[in-house]
């Protein structure tokens, strides 16, 4: 849990094993610092038909056709997914006494029954779950809920990913994206909810527990890896992000310097945006970067020709809201 990883953190010095990773509201997970086990494990394939905001700007609704869309989730699926004790050995804690495990309330036969010897006084934990922050967890995660997809009598040929071909119709879709399900239809109220239904009976049957509280039935409007569909059928950029991209492109025109961190945000939407797709585009001949010191400066174009940019990166975000 969080609390014990606070505990134990002081034990490894200044770059701990375990670290809290912040969720919405007050909630927080418990991260691994795995790259050592990364890197010496064999490379993970990537995600398997993993899906992003690019994927739902491909689909074509024919005019007066809606689309509905019903969400799952899987609550802290990391820390639900069993993983074998040869590998979990590799995924050591923090070290912890046995005087810390008495105080925390377990007893000695806790501690016999979960390994530990009665001559020990440290102990180094080992994860019985698929820990974030080792690069096969990412690629388990997802293949686990697709896996649970299919079981429910989810097709196969009906996932709308980006690596994947387009279903042939969207009587019933689903995308699935680490531990969110989306199950999509075009065919008016019920069947996604129907889906969702069998999807939660495999889960109920395999021991998966979902989050409640994350639940979306059959709404035409809400929020998809983190694109708006709208009124069933526009895919639009969250206006907060929307607004933060030309903010940040505002500034560059303006200054024409910025620090490194200060770009990252609209170099992420370069390579994640594409239904904002002329920001992309315009953001990659608007400018080009040199280095001086810590500072990126805009390259010699000039003044008329950004605003000219600018201009149609407007334009192209204000169609994307309407």
């Amino acid at each position: 849990c969080v609390l014990d990883c606070y505990a134990w953190m002081w034990l490894v010095g200044a770059a701990p094993l375990c670290f809290p990773v912040g969720k919405l509201g007050v909630k927080q997970s418990v991260g691994w610092k795995g790259t050592r086990g990364s890197e010496a494990a064999a490379r993970p394939p990537p995600p398997p038909q993993l899906a992003d905001p690019a994927c739902f700007g491909m689909l074509d609704l024919p005019s007066g056709i809606s689309l509905r869309v019903t969400k799952r989730d899987c609550r802290t699926w990391f820390d639900q997914l069993a993983v074998h004790p040869d590998v979990g050995s590799f995924f050591g804690r923090p070290r912890v006494t046995r005087a810390e495990l008495l105080s925390a309330g377990l007893s000695l036969a806790d501690i016999r029954e979960a390994g530990g010897v009665d001559t020990a006084d440290v102990f180094v934990p080992c994860s019985n779950v698929w820990p974030m922050g080792f690069s096969w967890s990412s690629c388990v995660a997802q293949s686990t809920l697709l896996g649970i997809c299919h079981k429910s009598g989810l097709d196969a040929q009906k996932v709308i990913a980006s690596d994947t071909p387009l279903p042939s119709d969207l009587h019933i879709g689903f995308s699935v994206a680490t531990d969110d399900l989306m199950i999509f239809s075009d065919e008016g109220p019920g069947p996604t909810v129907e889906a969702a239904c069998r999807v939660e009976e495999t889960m109920s049957r395999m021991g998966v527990a979902k989050n409640p509280n994350k639940d979306v039935n059959d709404e035409l409007t809400t929020t998809c890896v983190g694109v708006d569909l709208v009124d069933g059928r526009y895919w639009c950029p969250p206006a907060a992000r929307l607004w933060e991209l030309l903010d940040g492109l505002l500034d560059l025109v303006g200054l024409g310097v910025a620090s490194p961190g200060a770009v990252a945000p609209i170099l992420v939407w370069r390579n994640g945006a594409t239904y904002c797709g002329a920001c992309a585009y315009l953001c990659s001949i608007m400018f080009t970067f040199s280095v001086a010191g810590n500072l990126l400066r805009i390259g010699p174009r000039g003044m008329s020709h950004r605003m000219w940019c600018l201009s149609c990166c407007w334009i192209q975000c204000w169609q994307c809201l309407v």
